[in-house]
């Protein structure tokens, strides 16, 4: 009889220690499972993942604490887990999926966002150079000589873009960095001069650039990014209604939460040409609201 009380000591000791060890290791897994679960948008694996770790950090507890008897529930708990038969409580009722996809933006490695500035101001600097005649004193003719003009204005302005943020790493970085493509970049000046609307078109194509953003939490966070490319330009200073080419520069700051986004933004694009343009030069300011998918 001791024997056998010894050899059943012996085994209930050796089962626990190795019970025990599973387990540890188990739990050092499922965080990082989770997260893959999440991103990989399989919700249904991902909230299975959760009940585990929930039940594993109990049965954690009941182990350090020798409760064999909540232990072996915990363990039937599992078992039902892993069959599908099991009855999730109401004080463990987190629906991971839908965290995640309320806070899924700020761990995406891409993420597709709509921008539109509803404040702007846009300042043209058109610079021309004319041939004027030149007389002398007594009012005679010498010749004639280039002179360079400069005509600066001023109006409202509404900037809109669409683009992509392709990030670098793992999400789970507070501050990451990637690459940036602005699809589409349309700016508008609208001058109501004389009671009629004076379009000032500029619409660009694709332009790449970087961005950095740094997660305060899972919620929100801060974008600074710069973007450049090439501009197309529609403005009253055209000599023809021709879009000439020019090249652009946007650097801006976003501040997000969840799906939604305000910041600064500032657009400064050139254009050279042989006609009247000779040298156009536009600065935009402007307070923009975006939305991210």
């Amino acid at each position: 009889m001791k024997y056998l009380i010894c050899i059943l000591f012996c085994f209930l000791f050796v089962n626990l220690a190795i019970s025990q060890n599973s387990n540890a290791d188990r739990l050092k897994e499922l965080p990082a499972l989770i997260d893959e679960a999440a991103n990989n948008k399989n919700y249904e694996l991902a909230l299975k993942l959760e009940d585990e770790l929930a039940i594993r950090e109990k049965l954690q507890v009941a182990i350090d604490e020798e409760d064999y008897e909540r232990a072996t529930e915990l363990r039937e708990d599992l078992y039902a887990l892993e069959n599908g038969e099991y009855k999730r409580s109401e004080s463990n009722e987190v629906d991971v999926a839908k965290n995640d996809g309320e806070h899924g933006n700020s761990k995406q490695n891409a993420v597709f966002y709509l921008d539109f500035a509803f404040l702007g101001l846009n300042n043209y600097q058109n610079t021309t150079i004319d041939i004027v005649d030149s007389y002398d004193q007594n009012g005679n003719y010498i010749g004639s000589k280039e002179k360079t003009v400069i005509t600066n204005r001023s109006m409202f302005g509404l900037n809109f873009k669409l683009g992509h943020k392709f990030y670098m790493g793992p999400g789970d970085r507070k501050l990451r960095v990637g690459l940036d493509i602005n699809y589409l970049t349309l700016n508008v000046g609208i001058s109501l001069d004389d009671d009629f609307v004076l379009p000032n078109l500029a619409f660009t194509t694709p332009c790449p650039g970087f961005v950095a953003t740094y997660h305060f939490n899972e919620t929100m966070g801060l974008d600074l990014q710069a973007n450049t490319g090439v501009v197309f330009t529609l403005t009253e200073f055209n000599e023809y209604p021709i879009p000439i080419p020019g090249f652009i520069v946007n650097p801006q700051a976003r501040f997000w939460y969840k799906n939604v986004g305000i910041g600064l933004q500032y657009t400064y694009y050139k254009v050279n040409s042989r006609e009247t343009i000779r040298n156009l030069r536009m600065n935009h300011f402007g307070l923009f609201f975006g939305v991210r998918f």
